[in-house]
C-alpha cells in the first residue's frame, strides 16, 4: 500500500478544527460539524473511491489556519503522487488547497515523524481606533486579532525571551490535553512588526518554533504577551507564570483568529518535500 504525503493550506474559519468529529457527507459537500480532516477524506474518496484515514501533523483548533499543514494517507490507487494535489483540489472547498503531494516511505507519519513546528500569530494593534485601522481590521477579520489599544512590540519581545529553551510549560497548557509530559523545547520565539502596504496597516507578528506544542500553548503565550504589550502586566509576568506551572494564574487565551500553522519540519529525505 502506498503512503501519500500532502502539504495543505487552509482558512480555518468555518471549520471545527482539523480533527474529524463525524462522518463526511456527499462528494463536494461537508456535513456539520465541518473539519479539515473530514473534507480531505471526502475528497480522497471522491478521487480514488477509497475510504482513507488522514493523519495530520497538527490538530489545529476551530478557527485556526494553516499555511503548511502536513498530512499523509495510505492508498491502493495508482495515481502518480504529484497528481494528487490537482486532483484533490477539484473536490475540495476553495478555502482548502493542497500545495504539494508526494510519495513518502511506508512507515512515514505526518504527526509522529515531525521534529519541529512553526506557528505564527497576527495582531492588528489599535484595530478599532483609526479609520484606516478599522478598514484593515475588517479585511483581516477572522485572520488576525484586532486590539483596541496600542501594543509595545519591544516589551512583548523582551518578555517572551524567557520562554525560549527547554521548560515545563504546564502553565501554558489548556485543560483537556492528552500529552504525557508538559516539557517542551521552544527553539525560537520572535515578536516583530510588519507593514501591510496594500491596507496601510501595521501588524505585530508573534512566531514560535518548538519541538512540539501543548493544547492551546501558542494562544496562551500570545495572551501573556498581549498583557505585557498593553501594560496590563509587567515584563516579568511570563517568567513568573512559567515558574508557577499553574495555568490558573495565567492570562486569557488569545482567540484562534490570528493563529497559523506555518510549516512542519522533518528529517531528510522528506525535509524539502514537506515544505510549503
Amino acid at each position: 500500500m502506498r503512503n501519500i504525503g500532502l502539504v495543505v493550506e487552509y482558512v480555518g474559519a468555518g471549520y471545527r478544527g482539523f480533527q474529524i468529529q463525524t462522518s463526511g457527507g456527499q462528494c463536494g459537500a461537508g456535513a456539520p460539524p465541518r473539519t479539515i480532516q473530514g473534507e480531505l477524506e471526502q475528497a480522497i474518496a471522491c478521487v480514488t473511491g477509497e475510504r482513507a484515514r488522514i493523519t495530520g501533523a497538527g490538530r489545529t483548533d476551530a478557527g485556526v489556519h494553516a499555511l503548511g499543514q502536513v498530512a499523509n494517507f495510505h492508498t491502493e490507487s495508482r495515481i502518480p503522487a504529484d497528481r494528487y494535489a490537482p486532483a484533490l483540489n477539484t473536490a475540495l472547498p476553495k478555502d482548502i488547497r493542497i500545495l504539494r503531494s508526494f510519495e513518502s516511505p511506508p512507515g512515514f507519519s505526518a504527526r509522529y515523524d515531525a521534529i519541529s513546528k512553526v506557528y505564527r500569530y497576527l495582531i492588528v494593534p489599535g484595530g478599532g481606533e483609526s479609520p484606516a485601522a478599522r478598514r484593515g481590521a475588517a479585511v483581516l477579520s477572522g485572520r488576525a486579532l484586532a486590539t483596541r489599544g496600542s501594543l509595545s512590540a519591544d516589551a512583548m519581545a523582551m518578555a517572551g525571551a524567557v520562554l525560549v529553551g527547554r521548560h515545563d510549560f504546564a502553565a501554558f497548557s489548556a485543560t483537556g490535553s492528552s500529552a504525557k509530559t508538559t516539557v517542551r523545547t521552544v527553539n525560537r520565539l520572535e515578536v516583530r512588526t510588519e507593514e501591510l502596504g496594500a491596507l496601510d496597516l501595521g501588524l505585530i507578528v508573534v512566531e514560535a518554533e518548538a519541538d512540539g506544542f501543548l493544547y492551546k500553548m501558542v494562544r496562551i503565550i500570545v495572551g501573556a504577551l498581549l498583557d505585557v504589550g498593553s501594560g496590563r502586566t509587567d515584563m516579568e509576568a511570563p517568567a513568573r507564570l512559567l515558574a508557577s506551572r499553574d495555568r490558573s494564574l495565567g492570562p486569557a487565551t488569545a482567540p484562534p483568529d490570528g493563529l497559523y500553522l506555518v510549516r512542519v519540519a522533518y528529517p531528510e529525505p522528506l525535509a524539502d518535500l514537506a515544505r510549503p
